[in-house]
């Protein structure tokens, strides 16, 4: 059985009842113009509003993926590394 397809304007997110979001809540038609502008200053390629939505989308979802607070056990693991205390992270 094959998985229902999103409407037009909405993206998926995950499953269940809210799996689905509407494009306009992601990412502002004005953002997308400006990644739209980043990205043919960048690979010297113009994207159509669909691309340049899904690369964006796609952009977010690594973010969201990689960028996380540094866990308080860890914070002076990684500030030793940079050369750098910080008095106020608490050590074990």
């Amino acid at each position: 059985m094959s998985k229902p397809q999103p409407k037009k304007d909405r993206v998926p997110i995950g499953n269940g009842p809210c799996s689905e979001l509407s494009t306009e809540s992601l990412i502002s038609p004005e953002r997308l113009a400006e990644f739209k502008q980043i990205y043919l200053e960048e690979f010297s390629e113009e994207l159509s509003d669909e691309e340049a939505l899904e690369k964006s989308i796609d952009l977010l979802n690594l973010f969201k993926a990689i960028y996380r607070p540094i866990p308080v056990d860890k914070a002076a693991i990684y500030n030793s590394m940079r050369g750098c205390y910080n008095e106020d992270v608490p050590q074990k």
